[in-house]
């Protein structure tokens, strides 16, 4: 690889996102198509240099060395560690938010087939939030072949009619490693914090990765991969594996495929079972992606009775213009307790780039 371098819920919610961005990235490349094409829309940055490797497109050999800056695989960089890139962005929100305080869903519940009645500061509060997001990262390249990231996100949002507010906070640390062999590792932390007027939740989060990169005598570019996860959730720390599977197809376009599954922790309602595709293509000349997920949950119980989830959705997102994305989705939960079925459609539109 190196020596290539070297020769070259029932809800409505609108949301709009404005995005002031500072972001230290590639030079352009002038527009191509095939997998290189697909990969500078919609792939990785190891996606984007083995296709450009592969296809050579014109213009490439300087785009190919900054993505490889970026990966710590530049045979032309002597020392390090160095700063591969940086990123600080501020998100502006406004957003229609059916459950802004996380309360119940209606103003019934049943227990053992009886009605009761929610009492009115559990119940779910529907109201217009504004607010903001503040994102910063930086990546190092470290030694050869090897990058270590840091990145937080911090949120805040307040109901304009009500007095609820929301706090969200991320922090995620990555170390990546790439080989001459395009297989690589990921071993990832993240720590996730968000608080409502009735709950406050954190999540934490240990990942490792192994993948491979490889293609086909067609050209096509595929990209499997296996994550181990173990996390602590709803104060219980339980154990997940992941299976992905990316397919680039240059007359087509990118087929996306996720398996995981983790282990039931008793009397606690997690994901057991979550399978996702996705397609991605161009839709009029536009990238577009449409997604669909499956998730079942297990392990809740209430009052007694046992609870099971299975949720369903279906996600369209579109890019309008260099600046302008919209997306639309719908939500359906189904429970095996009636009192917690719902369902949502959700509709977005971001500006990004100013």
């Amino acid at each position: 690889m190196l020596s290539h371098l070297s020769r070259a819920r029932s809800k409505l919610r609108f949301c709009t996102v404005i995005i002031f961005s500072a972001i230290f990235s590639y030079p352009a490349l002038a527009e191509v198509g095939g997998v290189t094409g697909l990969a500078l829309d919609f792939g990785s940055p190891r996606h984007q240099l083995w296709a450009i490797l592969k296809e050579k497109p014109r213009g490439g050999e300087r785009f190919a060395f900054s993505i490889a800056d970026q990966l710590s695989l530049n045979p032309r960089r002597q020392q390090h560690p160095y700063i591969t890139g940086s990123i600080l962005t501020f998100t502006p929100t406004i957003n229609y938010d059916r459950n802004v305080n996380n309360g119940f869903n209606g103003d019934t519940i049943y227990i053992w087939g009886l009605p009761f009645s929610v009492d009115e500061n559990s119940r779910a509060v529907e109201a217009l939030t504004v607010g903001g997001a503040l994102t910063s990262g930086i990546a190092f390249g470290i030694a050869p072949s090897t990058t270590l990231s840091f990145s937080t996100r911090a949120g805040y949002q307040r109901a304009l009619s009500k007095d609820f507010e929301i706090f969200t906070g991320t922090a995620v640390a990555n170390l990546g490693y790439t080989t001459q062999g395009w297989s690589y590792i990921n071993v990832g932390l993240l720590l996730n914090r968000e608080e409502r007027d009735l709950s406050d939740e954190t999540v934490k989060i240990g990942s490792f990765t192994v993948g491979k990169l490889f293609g086909t005598p067609v050209g096509n570019l595929h990209d499997v991969s296996m994550t181990l996860i173990r996390a602590e959730q709803k104060s219980t720390w339980h154990d997940r594996v992941r299976f992905d599977w990316t397919s680039f197809h240059s007359s087509r376009g990118v087929l996306r495929m996720t398996l995981e599954h983790g282990e039931g922790v008793e009397a606690v309602l997690l994901p057991q079972n979550t399978f996702s595709t996705s397609f991605s293509s161009y839709l009029f000349n536009a990238p577009s992606t449409i997604t669909v997920l499956y998730s079942k949950y297990t392990g809740g119980r209430f009052f007694g009775s046992e609870r099971e989830d299975k949720i369903y959705k279906i996600r369209l997102e579109r890019k309008i213009s260099q600046r302008l994305i919209s997306y639309f989705s719908y939500e359906k939960k189904v429970s095996t307790l009636n009192s917690f079925n719902d369902q949502g459609i959700d509709i977005g539109i971001s500006f990004s780039g100013f």
